[in-house]
């Protein structure tokens, strides 16, 4: 157990407690989708609806409580046992399964009164696919980009940063103009973008979007012309048994920012990368054991034209102690 005073976990000698029982229903049925697979399934939620508060407000479509869940068997029937205090049902897809055991598909989100006699049939309606129209540009010049990849992944960013991502969506290359169309289902998606075009290479880039049923939308997804920064990673002793990883940061007022390239050492030392031509930066090393390396160019930092390429070489001295 938990002692509240002081926050630590204590061994309990006796632990009384109650449980309170509430009379259960049994819910039975088939989940009928038009355009399903036979083997597909679905995620069924049971427990009370959401009530509009005073302001006539609230989260349409949204189970307040929910009491039980389950995926179907293949095809789509259940049979799932909750309370009797239940009164809606709500179908999902099985997340995050997607893709795993068979395409993704999307439907309208309702929620079904269990007033109805059993069992329960609850039937999916088709979503109107939101369009995505697009234009790829050098970020510098607005010149378009032809031949750009578009790729998209279902997800969005977790509180650290990195991309949650669901499934694969799709991907299109832009025409002539840098012009690219989507018809992507209702939901949040993870753009990436990158190019090659001129003889130079574009710094590939994430563009969070939100696709809406029925609705149309228009982006602009400017990318940065790159230039390669290459080198190599040496040790005055024996090198240490994981990848060093190097680190371009933002220089700026004399000082590293956020981080622009990090990418790890190869078995030989080399790394390569790209960075965005226009961005001045710093490298930065840093690994328990070693001195840490803060290379700013003199204080002037590194700061590239678009197509050159940056060769450095550093050795890594043990620390102290």
């Amino acid at each position: 157990m938990i002692d509240e005073a002081s926050r630590s976990a204590v061994r309990a000698g006796e632990l009384t407690f109650e449980l309170f029982t509430a009379a259960a229903q049994t819910l039975s049925g088939k989940v009928q989708h038009c355009c399903a697979v036979r083997e597909s399934s679905y995620l069924v939620s049971a427990g009370t609806a959401a009530h509009a508060a005073d302001d006539g407000n609230t989260e349409a479509n949204r189970l307040d409580h929910v009491m039980v869940q389950a995926v179907t068997r293949p095809g789509g029937s259940f049979k799932i046992k909750c309370a009797a205090a239940a009164d809606a049902l709500k179908v999902d897809e099985q997340f995050p399964l997607y893709e795993i055991l068979e395409p993704y598909r999307t439907f309208q989100k309702e929620l079904r009164p269990l007033s109805m006699p059993e069992p329960v049939h609850p039937e999916l309606k088709e979503t109107e696919p939101g369009m995505v129209f697009g234009k790829v540009l050098d970020a510098a010049t607005a010149a378009p980009l032809p031949g750009a990849l578009v790729r998209v992944w279902r997800g969005v960013p977790d509180p650290s940063g990195d991309l949650m991502m669901e499934g694969f969506a799709g991907e299109v290359y832009t025409d002539k103009d840098g012009g690219f169309k989507l018809a992507l289902p209702a939901g949040k998606y993870q753009l990436y973008a990158v190019a090659r075009a001129g003889g130079l290479n574009y710094k590939a880039k994430d563009f969070a979007v939100e696709s809406i049923a029925g609705e149309e939308l228009y982006l602009v997804l400017p990318l940065d012309a790159g230039a390669r920064v290459r080198g190599r990673v040496a040790f005055a002793g024996a090198a240490p048994l994981y990848p060093v990883n190097i680190y371009l940061k933002r220089y700026r007022d004399n000082a590293p920012g956020e981080t622009l390239v990090a990418v790890p050492a190869g078995r030989d030392g080399s790394f390569a990368c790209l960075v965005a031509a226009r961005d001045c930066f710093c490298v930065v090393i840093r690994e328990e054991g070693w001195k840490p390396v803060e290379d700013t160019n003199a204080g002037r930092g590194f700061k590239l034209q678009p197509g050159e390429e940056l060769t450095l070489s550093y050795t890594l001295e043990p620390s102290e102690g």
